[in-house]
């Protein structure tokens, strides 16, 4: 079984898992397309809030989608899925996807215009394989992946106690490895260990 893993989404949930009115997010992408506020090439957004279970709000761009998800009945979340392939083993790989999404909380948590309940939990995350050829939801993917995301928590939490454990799920649906850290980072302190 490959482990050159690709295709990664990493997902931060919010503190509280319940749903927030993200009716204010379409001005908020909207003006981040026509003012480059994130570091990447911005493209458009897209509206699934009808759609039971499903992404939410997204703001599609050239390297990564990132979307409010609910999906899997699971509660809300930041979902940045990784769409271009990048440089490094899968640690780093996850630690650039994990930072962009540190990146993307940073931009709502700096904008008045976000709904107030839309906040989230950055003691742990969940890395999701979207490759289900390389890395398949099964205990030999866990297995050949797990010591990945462990490096990858390890950098970003420091000394910090850290359990992975693979979240029980539909065998047909991506392998969900649950990050959790005995630590409770500010955002700061997560973004500059990204960077590091």
């Amino acid at each position: 079984m490959s482990t050159d893993l690709q295709r990664i989404c990493v997902k931060f949930y919010t503190t509280t898992g319940e749903a927030v009115d993200q009716t204010p997010l379409i001005d908020v992408f909207q003006d981040w397309i026509r003012t480059d506020r994130l570091d990447e090439i911005m493209i458009d957004i897209a509206d699934y809030r009808h759609v039971p279970n499903g992404p939410g709000m997204m703001l599609i761009c050239h390297h990564t989608d990132y979307a409010l998800d609910s999906a899997e009945g699971e509660r809300l979340g930041l979902l940045v899925q990784r769409k271009q392939p990048l440089a490094g083993n899968v640690a780093d790989r996850i630690v650039a996807i994990a930072q962009s999404g540190l990146r993307f909380i940073e931009a709502l948590q700096g904008d008045p215009r976000v709904p107030d309940g839309l906040t989230f939990d950055l003691s742990g995350f969940e890395v999701l394989s979207n490759d289900r050829l390389r890395v398949p939801n099964t205990d030999e993917g866990f297995a050949a992946i797990r010591g990945e995301v462990e490096a990858a928590a390890q950098r970003l939490y420091g000394d910090a106690d850290i359990t992975i454990e693979r979240r029980a799920n539909h065998p047909r649906a991506r392998l969900a490895v649950v990050v959790r850290s005995s630590a409770t980072p500010v955002l700061s302190d997560l973004l500059a260990a990204a960077a590091a």
